[in-house]
C-alpha cells in the first residue's frame, strides 16, 4: 500500500537527495519500521538513500510485536 502521504515523503527525500551522496536514515521507533514497511517507503526511495532499522524503543508497544 502506497499513501498519498508516502509519496510526498519520498519526493521530499528525493529532492533533497538530488546529489550522487549517499543518505541513510535511521530511526529508533518499532512502529516507524512498521508504517515505512506497510507503505513501501524503502522501495520509492532513490537508491543512494538508505533506510536501516533502529534499535526500537523499549518504551512503546508496537502492533509488530504484541499482534494488536
Amino acid at each position: 500500500m502506497r499513501s498519498g502521504t508516502a509519496r510526498k515523503v519520498v519526493r521530499l527525500i528525493e529532492e533533497l537527495a538530488s546529489d550522487s551522496r549517499k543518505y541513510c536514515i535511521v530511526h529508533i521507533c518499532g512502529t516507524h519500521e512498521g508504517t515505512i514497511t506497510k507503505h513501501g517507503v524503502r522501495g520509492m526511495l532513490p537508491r543512494n538513500v538508505e533506510v536501516p532499522m533502529g534499535p526500537g524503543c523499549q518504551a512503546a508497544p508496537n502492533s509488530i510485536v504484541y499482534g494488536i
